[in-house]
């Protein structure tokens, strides 16, 4: 019953009782006879009574209007056993859950590197049985992908080519490359063939039985432009090896075995063209340029600009025995020389080289770094001091007109 009912009920039953003690009918329903002085005493008395009780229901029906549950379940208050309200009891509605699509991050471009050296030539080093790429810093092991420019047979037997210097390695020698952590080797230049076809052969069954993958060089023209391929942590990789040095045009791959000439620029072209199609990264290796000089000619220049428009990230260039520019230019880097890097022993500009690290960010080339080096007494690669570095450095940041 509500606070408010009760009240009016005690308030009606205690004015009926006053009044029925006040004054009652008799059986007959006539007026009740007065009352003599000690009854009316009697009478006030229980009509007083009445009131008090009428006042206690009353005091008490305020006492829980005021202190008692509410009616109103929705509030939720309540008193304290002091009568002071207490802190309300607060079922938390269920959190229903919001339908929001998943977050979709896009997992960072995997980090990779090239490293590259130029010219290596190991008919001394290895008759001597020493490993020229000892002192290498850092190792080309410690790359992804390594590349060199093999530029020497490696044979045994041949017939050698009439020309002022022909060049050839004991079968060995392709186990000593593959052992320093180089992964693919040029052979589209001036030297593969040297002592012949069945030399050049024997070079690229060393190299791949060593497991280094030739390139540059086949058994006709499409296997000399072919790409080899590689597989980085999903990157896709492919590296084409071609010459613009040939010493007689019999050299070059057509119907027969020969060499990836640079001199057919269209064919070189589409052969990166071809290649970017079904990789991501694309690298060029050429042989071209003039011995000696320090900046590449005109021919390198626009060769290298269509060699990248065409969808390759690297160009590296051989021939020059000496350093040349490193650019970065549409996306792309072109090395036009990497000088000499294990060779006979020499001193000056054409005992200077370095290890070239190219840094990658999936398919994206993000930056590069020249370690200098310098040939020592034996023709192998050791890090430079001090001043020699300086001139190296200068030498691949040199502007050229």
């Amino acid at each position: 019953m509500k606070a408010r009912t009760v009240v009016l009920v005690a308030l009606a039953a205690g004015v009926m009782l006053a009044a029925g003690s006040a004054r009652r009918p008799n059986s007959a329903g006539r007026p009740a006879r007065p009352v003599p002085k000690r009854g009316g005493l009697r009478a006030r008395s229980v009509a007083l009574a009445g009131l008090a009780l009428t006042a206690a229901v009353v005091l008490t029906a305020l006492g829980a209007w005021r202190l008692g549950f509410t009616d109103d379940p929705a509030l939720g208050r309540h008193v304290s056993a002091a009568g002071a309200p207490a802190a309300p009891t607060i079922t938390p509605r269920p959190t229903r859950p919001i339908a929001t699509p998943a977050p979709s991050p896009t997992a960072p471009a995997p980090v990779w590197r090239l490293l590259a050296g130029g010219d290596v030539l190991m008919d001394r080093s290895e008759a001597a049985g020493f490993d020229p790429f000892a002192g290498l810093v850092p190792s080309l092991a410690t790359a992804e992908l390594a590349a060199v420019n093999v530029e020497m047979a490696i044979a045994t037997g041949g017939r050698p080519a009439e020309k002022a210097f022909v060049f050839r390695a004991p079968p060995s020698a392709a186990r000593t490359i593959a052992a320093a952590g180089v992964d693919v080797g040029n052979l589209g230049n001036n030297h593969a063939l040297d002592f012949g076809i069945d030399a050049l052969y024997q070079t690229m069954a060393s190299l791949r039985a060593a497991g280094v993958a030739p390139v540059g060089a086949g058994a006709n023209e499409s296997e000399a432009y072919a790409p080899e391929s590689f597989e980085i942590a999903g990157v896709r990789v492919a590296v084409i090896g071609a010459s613009r040095v040939l010493p007689t045009v019999r050299w070059a791959a057509r119907a027969g075995p020969g060499l990836a000439s640079a001199y057919y620029e269209d064919r070189l072209v589409e052969a990166v063209r071809s290649a970017k199609a079904s990789h991501d990264v694309v690298i060029v290796m050429i042989h071209w340029g003039i011995e000696g000089a320090p900046c590449p000619n005109r021919d390198q220049e626009r060769l290298g600009a269509a060699l990248l428009q065409a969808g390759a990230s690297v160009v590296l260039g051989s021939h020059p025995h000496v350093l040349q520019p490193i650019v970065l230019r549409d996306g792309g880097l072109i090395a036009y020389s990497l000088g000499n890097f294990v060779w006979h022993p020499r001193s000056g500009p054409t005992g200077e080289t370095g290890v070239l690290e190219v840094r990658f960010e999936g398919s994206r080339v993000s930056g590069y770094q020249l370690y200098p080096h310098v040939l020592d007494r034996r023709g192998a690669p050791v890090p430079a001091g001090p001043a020699a570095a300086w001139r190296i450095q200068a030498a691949v940041q040199r502007p050229c007109l």
